[in-house]
């Protein structure tokens, strides 16, 4: 390459660099993630605020969608049931770009939900995950069908529910009036810390204090979300 066409190209680098650096210093950085306790309180609020019937709605806008074009922050990742019942953006009362969804029947620890999450906190920062299941759920049924009956669903139901069965066992084993329920709640607890236990990104987060993982169980007829013990 001659001097001249060196400097040419130089140049032209330099008028493209130009905006691009006017541009990284007139968009706002991402604000930091919460710590894993606010986020939680957050998630308490939300839940508070959907059982009251609040009428509002935390930026639903073009504002806001504007700015979630340059990145996203969520404060915290929600592991739930595919349920229509169970939107975690209205059970949380949370606007666009709060909560990182990831919704699955029976809201089970799959590689792929857990690769999906090990995301949300690897890239995002994500400081909470809370695992929810919730009443009266169709997978946890499913599942205790499939144990009694030995029948097999049809498609790949089976494998779908098969995760589930070992909390329907527990909830037998504990004398549980209503088995579903227990059934619900147990998988919640056993999904959680499995993935806080396990060795994998999520349980390395957990363990140096960057995350939460947190059981949780949805009623849907009042609406309230509530933190089941570990």
């Amino acid at each position: 390459m001659s001097i001249l066409s060196r400097r040419r190209f130089f140049c032209a680098c330099g008028a493209v660099a130009a905006p691009l650096a006017a541009h990284a210093q007139t968009t706002p950085a991402l604000p930091p993630p919460p710590s894993p306790t606010d986020a939680l309180a957050r998630i308490v609020e939300g839940n508070r605020l959907f059982r009251i019937d609040d009428p509002t709605r935390p930026e639903m806008n073009q504002a806001r969608r504007e700015t979630l074009g340059r990145g996203q922050r969520p404060f915290a990742a929600i592991l739930g049931c595919a349920d229509s019942r169970v939107a975690p953006e209205e059970l949380f009362h949370a606007g666009l770009g709060h909560l990182f969804t990831v919704r699955i029947a029976g809201n089970s620890a799959t590689l792929a939900t857990i690769g999906t999450l090990e995301y949300a906190v690897e890239e995002l920062h994500v400081p909470l995950i809370l695992v929810m299941g919730h009443e009266r759920c169709g997978a946890v049924t499913a599942a205790k069908e499939l144990l009694e009956t030995g029948a097999s669903l049809p498609g790949v139901l089976n494998e779908l529910v098969l995760p589930i069965v070992p909390a329907v066992i527990a909830a037998r084993r504990s004398g549980a009036a209503d088995v579903i329920d227990a059934a619900v709640r147990i998988h919640a607890q056993r999904t959680a810390k499995r993935m806080s236990e396990g060795p994998g990104l999520l349980a390395q987060a957990v363990r140096e204090r960057k995350l939460r993982i947190e059981p949780a169980y949805y009623d849907l007829d009042n609406g309230a979300v509530s933190i089941l013990p570990h």
